[in-house]
């Protein structure tokens, strides 16, 4: 399974031919955006509310994505990940690993 952030999205949004190449060697079911990134995406578009050709294009791309949720057992791996990183002093913005560029798991 994979996990795309904002900028995977924003990168199939904008047609990039690299991204569509590798994404195009996946079946619909292998690919997923959490719903915290899906947040965020809204987020920016809801900054842009005169962009209404991004939004549909945005829309277009998120309807063929399956939004996984940001629940009890995700909170739990994120606080005990960003405090052990911690542990080894390397300070963590609030939000970093929330929703990191792709993950395979």
């Amino acid at each position: 399974m994979y996990i795309l952030d904002t900028n995977v999205i924003s990168a199939i949004v904008s047609r990039n031919p690299n991204v569509i190449k590798n994404l195009q060697t996946l079946e619909n079911d292998e690919i997923c955006i959490s719903s915290i990134a899906y947040a965020e995406i809204f987020y920016g578009l809801a900054k842009k509310p005169n962009a209404t050709r991004l939004k549909q294009n945005v829309l277009e791309v998120l309807a063929r994505i399956q939004v996984m949720p940001f629940a009890e057992k995700e909170a739990q791996f994120y606080g005990q990940f960003r405090a052990d990183i911690e542990k080894q002093a390397k300070i963590l913005q609030k939000w970093t690993y929330l929703s990191p560029p792709m993950l395979i798991i």
